[in-house]
């Protein structure tokens, strides 16, 4: 559909294949809408703050973002003498391949994290953690929402592990990873991210990783809950790297690989017609 309504908005940068209804309105906010989000019906936004919308969301009818206001006090309408209260504003930050429900409220300074679910009708006003399901008003947490039947099958006792070659890695893999190939996935951006599971108060443990740096060896930092955990040198010949982590916690962790070099088929082939961004080759992770 159109972007008309976005016109009086300079600032505001809309994704590509991103779908939205044209009777949309954005009031004096900044607005980020990125790549292939969905918005099956009404959106609304109110104040000045920026509000930032990630990949992948799916956002059904009437959403209502407010980043910033300020506070009437009911004596006001008594005709009392009202001390005016503070302005109330912040930015809201909506993170990737978020499910929102209908008629959602979302208020100044919320942060809601990746693959995380709004329920209908709730009333967002604290952050909303990863992989987890929210609903009423006020929003509160209900559980988590990683796919539970494929939990179980990759989690042994305290061992977990992530095949690359499988379907259910999917429900454990973030942002950064080529789709499945024989053998496993590549790694097609400089940041790839995965989640494991753990139900253990253990803050520290060992991560396996099985693969190869594509063309000559480079370093790889690992980030766990966003804290740096460790680095380490992967070279190109296909082998099992052993690297001791930490900053654990039970429930859900979130891994990031930072990748040090850049690398194409095509700066390698002129030739060649692949123009895959290709960091390292990954067939198995495990963490114990």
């Amino acid at each position: 559909m159109g972007k008309s309504w976005l016109k009086k908005h300079p600032y505001s940068i809309i994704g590509k294949n991103v779908i939205f209804n044209k009777n949309s309105y954005i009031g004096g906010n900044r607005i980020e809408i990125k790549n292939n989000t969905v918005f099956k019906g009404f959106l609304s936004t109110r104040g000045n703050a920026l509000i930032t919308i990630g990949k992948y969301c799916y956002i059904g009818k009437n959403l209502f973002i407010i980043a910033s206001y300020k506070p009437i006090d009911l004596d006001y309408f008594k005709g009392k003498v009202v001390i005016p209260k503070p302005k109330i504003d912040g930015p809201v930050y909506i993170g990737n391949n978020v499910n929102i429900g209908d008629d959602v409220i979302i208020l100044p300074g919320v942060s809601i994290g990746d693959r995380a679910v709004i329920e209908h009708k709730s009333v967002v006003m604290s952050d909303v953690k990863d992989f987890s399901v929210y609903a009423g008003n006020p929003a509160k947490f209900i559980r988590y929402c990683v796919n539970q039947k494929a939990t179980e099958e990759n989690m042994v006792k305290e061992t977990t592990k992530i095949n690359m070659n499988n379907n259910q890695s999917s429900n454990f893999l973030l942002e950064g990873w080529c789709y499945r190939e024989t053998g496993g996935r590549w790694v097609i951006s400089k940041k790839a991210g995965f989640v494991f599971i753990t139900d253990t108060d253990r803050t520290s443990s060992t991560l396996y990783l099985h693969g190869y740096s594509y063309r000559q060896p480079q370093k790889i930092k690992i980030y766990i809950n966003n804290k740096e955990s460790g680095i380490f040198s992967i070279n190109n010949s296909l082998r099992t790297y052993k690297i001791k982590i930490f900053n654990l916690k039970k429930g859900i962790n979130k891994f990031q690989l930072n990748f040090e070099q850049f690398f194409r088929p095509i700066d390698i082939h002129k030739k060649s017609g692949d123009k895959r961004q290709l960091y390292c080759f990954f067939q198995k992770i495990f963490l114990e």
